[in-house]
């Protein structure tokens, strides 16, 4: 989603406009106004403190604007200011650029984070192999080291007195990098069977310019990191940018009969997206899922390409998250309701509700609902199972809730909020026999 900066320019009830500057001797003299940029992003530390606008990002510190003056007779005349935002109120509440002149100008703005150190690590998170996400979702809240500009606006012309629409000037901002956040973790089957296996990390990241960082050194799984979640965390905005890729290398050893297996997976970085990654490594996979993380100007997370469904390196979807917490409904009555707290992304959808039956791992269906409602209302549901009328249950507004059935039952009549869905048959959940 990208977000525009608005500037409105030469408010002349607010501002003075009857300045006028001589920039030789020549014929060349020409007024000049100050402006104030009512602005939807950005922030600066150097002049000029501003209150952070809502839709601000929150881990953008500082904005510069400058209006270049066009067809300027004699020396070019340019004005530049950078604002700091501020976020306890104490800051002025527009932004105003001073002696600007009047007639066309050229405006770009230049928007800097709060990080400005650039990170490529790797670190252990104790007992956090079995919540992966948990980390990944905590790290989007880090801030970025990224910048945003806008410097291709097409000249606008300031009025000292505008009307109604003039004088505002739309900065669509874009990113410079963007940013890769992994966990990897250990499959079940080898942590319960740690005596055999060992696993072995590496990475080399391929810069856009083609240059190589040559592979890490080796990052051993062993007995004491087993049940711990290996995280990389790489944020560079002069490196993770369109065009870089990071490789990593999965070295799986087995110290009984000898043999060593090798994978490898590769992310490649888009200007403006942040990729989340969670790596599942088994006794001959490394199984991968990547969700979607949506910043605000043209910052996003993305998914990246699916793999090949082969005997070494599978997909694992997030959806696998769901069919575990059906698990929680076995034996439960028809009707229970069990909200899922930790709503991914591709779970719900702004504006819309879904009803759908959840299939078990095995392929087959389910007795259990998946219920997302993404509107800001309340949906109510009802139904007929087996002929008879069974009443239902309401969807609060954004929210995501699994809603267990009967087994193997004939599903008529069914309604959400006004809309009638087709007839279907329920199974049961294939892990509760």
């Amino acid at each position: 989603m990208k977000k525009v900066l608005v500037l409105l320019v030469g408010l002349g009830l607010v501002i003075s406009c009857d300045k006028e500057e001589a920039l030789d001797d020549s014929p060349s003299t020409f007024e000049t106004t100050s402006i104030m940029a009512l602005i939807e992003s950005g922030n600066n530390d150097a002049s000029r403190d501003v209150n952070r606008p809502g839709s601000v990002l929150d881990f953008i510190n500082t904005i510069e604007i400058t209006a270049d003056h066009v067809g300027t007779i004699g020396a070019p005349y340019e004005v530049s200011e950078e604002y700091t935002m501020v976020d306890d109120g104490s800051g002025a509440s527009g932004f105003v650029l001073e002696d600007v002149a009047l007639g066309m100008n050229e405006f770009k703005a230049y928007a800097k984070s709060y990080n400005q150190i650039s990170t490529e690590e790797y670190l252990w998170i104790d007992d956090q192999a079995d919540m992966p996400w948990e980390w990944i979702d905590a790290q989007r809240g880090r801030h970025p080291n990224v910048n945003f500009y806008d410097n291709d606006n097409s000249p606008q012309f300031i009025k000292e007195n505008p009307t109604a629409g003039e004088n505002v000037v739309n900065f669509d901002m874009q990113a410079e990098s963007g940013r890769l956040i992994v966990g990897v973790k250990l499959s079940d089957e080898i942590r319960n069977t740690f005596f055999s296996n060992f696993v072995y990390v590496q990475h080399q990241v391929k810069y856009a310019d083609g240059s190589l960082s040559g592979w890490s050194g080796m990052t051993q799984f062993n007995d004491l990191q087993k049940d711990k979640l290996l995280t990389f965390y790489f944020s560079d905005n002069d490196k993770s940018i369109t065009g870089a890729c990071v490789e990593f290398k999965f070295t799986i050893c087995d110290r009984i009969s000898g043999p060593t297996n090798t994978f490898f997976r590769e992310i490649c970085i888009e200007n403006g997206k942040s990729i989340g990654c969670v790596y599942e490594v088994t006794g001959d996979a490394v199984v991968e899922d990547i969700t979607n993380f949506n910043f605000t100007f043209n910052w996003e997370e993305v998914d990246c390409a699916p793999c090949p469904s082969n005997n070494y390196v599978t997909t694992v979807p997030r959806y696998a998250y769901v069919q575990q917490e059906m698990l929680t409904l076995c034996e439960t009555e028809v009707g229970s309701v069990h909200g899922i707290t930790t709503v991914m992304p591709e779970l719900i959808v702004s504006g819309e509700y879904n009803v759908q039956l959840v299939m078990n791992v095995d392929g087959t269906t389910s007795d259990v609902l998946l219920v997302s409602n993404g509107t800001s209302t309340d949906q109510s549901v009802t139904w007929t199972l087996n002929g008879t009328s069974n009443g239902g249950f309401t969807i609060p507004a954004n929210t995501v809730s699994l809603v267990k059935l009967s087994d193997n039952t004939d599903v008529t009549n069914f309604v959400v909020g006004t809309t009638s869905g087709p007839d279907f048959t329920t199974g049961s959940i294939a892990a509760c026999n």
